[in-house]
């Protein structure tokens, strides 16, 4: 109590809305960090089993749901797969014609 009134109660979902909107992002959600976070990581090239030990998942289908494809990942995963299948082909080893012998 302060001079004879009681302190306010104020929820953490209130303090967060205010922490949000007074860095500029109101509406922003608690989970779009870790959305956020778990899409980074994955990025960054962290095996998923890391990722989800740092952001807490403990099963596999809530860590998928944080864990989104957008159409960035699939145009990723194109240039990869073309990337790869020219260095194959440069690195494909000559093979010589097999010699008959009569």
């Amino acid at each position: 109590m302060r001079e004879g009134r009681p302190l306010p109660t104020v929820t953490a979902e209130q303090s967060w809305d205010t922490v949000a909107a007074a860095a500029g992002c109101p509406g922003l959600l608690f989970n779009d960090l870790r959305r956020s976070a778990v899409r980074n990581l994955i990025r960054a090239g962290v095996p998923e089993v890391v990722c989800m030990k740092i952001s807490g998942h403990k099963t596999r289908m809530i860590f998928d749901r944080y864990n989104i494809t957008s159409a960035r990942d699939l145009a990723d995963a194109a240039q990869k797969l073309e990337l790869s299948y020219r260095q194959a082909k440069i690195e494909q080893p000559q093979v010589e014609e097999p010699v008959t012998i009569q």
